[in-house]
């Protein structure tokens, strides 16, 4: 009786097998992927105060910081607090038996007339050359100001505290190759008048060749790379083999530069210099208000600071001057490693990668003897469907921008529902097209946006022009007979271009939503659409497998946008 009710359950276990459709599985891989940016962009784990002395902690950092802002107060430029804190910092660096030149300028630049404390500490290289014109430095710089409406325990205490840790630190290493400047900065909430002054009056100004500058838009998050100076493909690639958890994309830096914010790079910018822009911005809620205090800043991000600034100025120290070669396209895989080329490339690659889906269609037409009609037809399709996107993403940037709302999180909701539903129509657009014919003309489109996108803002091209690679490559895997098959091969294959705009994609949408808040609604929006469409080729859905499937694609992306 038994062998007989096992022989019965492998049979109906056979039949499951046979029945399930591998394509069901993309929702988990999706699920795991999103999962993996998730930790991709956790904060790491905070080293303790007995870690090695040549090492970074971040419960040192933050000591530092309890000690510098104990009173917990607002400290405006020219304040009696700013004061306390710049002699605190003073007695620190003298501890560690750094020499502090104080640069003091009166500024009457904006508004009532201030003075400014600039504080700068020069090591020497390991030969015992100070900066100068042939001997270029690397300067490693904060300010240690704040807003009178909050005590900036992160902005800007924890680029200060990181300073000082990494001042600390350095002394139990090796020389650098290259002589290093720290500069603890004044005035800069009341419009980068420390860094101006430093430029317009140091002599030191004229022997930096690299600024690695910290700071802060929130209280928690990865230490971000939003941001780069001058010509920056040699910067780019040393960041790619010096940082170890790398959060960042050329994506940001574009945004940022649309934007009217500044910092003390954009000084240094101005003047010539190159340079890096790290900063954590979550919880931007409490940036520049008192809840920007000891309490509410996460450690772990303190800690990530430490590691990106000491890792690239150990990289970047160690190393001759690095050459001025253009500018790059960069992002991060899952806060692994770094992915990079020149700017110059982008129009080339995009190219290709359109040649290639091109020639994946010529196999598929010759291999399905499909007529001229049927192409028509799934380009009409293909462009209803794209067309709706552009559509949906135009009209939820107007009534943030032009409309200037504060959209609230129903909103966000209803757009993120939007987006969904549009992608679910993209799909049934699309379901009455032979499988080979979805694929070829889906990433054909994608790969005319990235060509696009290259010649208008190159720095966002690898959003769509990666995954349309991928797609052109992973296609010339797939026999065209194979394209139209449920089995496993077919189904890893083709959702290969699906797990790659997934993992450049969910980070930025992450990224945004930190950065604005609220106000990041069209980007969040914009980028659910290029993620739930990407289903499209391998999803084809009728009826109501569709509305399933749409509250099912707004399920997963909600929990992972607010958790």
């Amino acid at each position: 009786m038994g062998l007989c009710q096992l022989g019965c359950a492998s049979r109906n276990l056979r039949g499951l097998t046979m029945r399930f459709d591998p394509r069901a599985a993309l929702f988990f891989v999706i699920v795991a992927v999103a999962g993996l940016v998730g930790e991709a962009l956790r904060v790491p784990a905070v080293v303790s105060a007995n870690a090695p002395d040549a090492a970074f902690s971040g419960a040192r950092a933050f000591a530092q910081l309890e000690v510098l802002l104990r009173e917990r107060l607002p400290h405006p430029v020219g304040s009696p607090a700013n004061a306390e804190v710049r002699r605190r910092i003073v007695r620190r660096l003298r501890e560690l038996g750094y020499a502090s030149d104080v640069q003091t300028v009166r500024s009457c630049a904006r508004g009532p007339c201030v003075s400014l404390h600039n504080l700068v500490i020069v090591v020497p290289d390991v030969s015992g050359q100070r900066p100068s014109v042939d001997h270029p430095a690397v300067m490693l710089t904060a300010h240690y100001d704040s807003v009178p409406t909050g005590p900036g325990v992160a902005d800007d205490g924890a680029g200060v505290a990181t300073l000082l840790e990494i001042a600390r630190a350095i002394r139990h290493r090796p020389r650098f190759n290259r002589p290093l400047i720290l500069l603890f900065s004044d005035g800069e909430e009341h419009g980068l008048l420390g860094a101006q002054a430093f430029v317009a009056q140091h002599p030191l100004a004229r022997a930096v060749d690299v600024v690695i500058n910290l700071e802060a838009r929130g209280t928690g998050g990865p230490s971000m790379m939003f941001e780069t100076a001058g010509d920056n493909a040699a910067l780019i690639q040393t960041m790619s083999e010096s940082v170890p958890r790398p959060v960042t994309t050329s994506l940001f830096a574009l945004v940022y530069r649309k934007m009217p914010n500044d910092t003390d790079l954009s000084v240094y910018e101005r003047e010539g210099m190159r340079g890096y822009n790290f900063a954590f911005i979550r919880h931007v809620e409490n940036y520049h208000t008192p809840r920007d205090d000891l309490d509410h800043l996460d450690r772990g991000s303190l800690q990530h600071h430490g590691d990106n600034a000491l890792s690239l100025l150990d990289k970047i120290g160690r190393s001759s001057a690095t050459g001025r070669d253009g500018h790059a396209v960069w992002f991060d895989v899952l806060g692994r490693f770094v992915v990079w080329w020149p700017l110059s490339w982008t129009v080339p690659f995009a190219l290709s990668a359109l040649a290639l889906l091109g020639i994946f269609c010529r196999r598929v037409h010759v291999a399905g003897r499909f007529q001229a009609a049927h192409w028509r037809q799934a380009a009409w399709s293909a462009a209803k469907m794209s067309s709706a996107m552009l559509c949906l993403v135009g009209l939820l940037a107007w009534v943030v921008f032009l409309g200037g709302l504060r959209v609230a999180p129903p909103v966000m909701l209803s757009a993120l529902a939007t987006a969904a539903l549009v992608c679910v129509w993209g799909m049934r657009c699309l379901s009455s097209q032979s499988y080979p014919l979805r694929l070829a003309a889906y990433w054909a489109i994608h790969a005319l946006l990235g060509l696009l996108t290259a010649l208008v803002a190159p720095e966002a091209s690898y959003l769509f022009v990666v995954p349309a690679a991928v797609a052109a490559v992973a296609f010339f895997v797939l026999r065209p007979e194979e394209s139209s098959s449920r089995g496993w091969r077919a189904t890893i294959v083709t959702s290969l271009p699906l797990l790659a705009t997934a993992v450049l994609w969910l980070p930025m949408v992450i990224g945004f939503r930190d950065a604005l808040d609220v106000m990041a609604m069209p980007f969040v929006a914009a980028a659910a659409v290029p993620v739930f469409g990407s289903l499209i080729p391998v999803m084809p859905l009728r009826g109501r497998e569709a509305w399933k499937v749409a509250r099912l694609l707004l399920l997963v992306f909600c929990v992972g946008l607010f958790f």
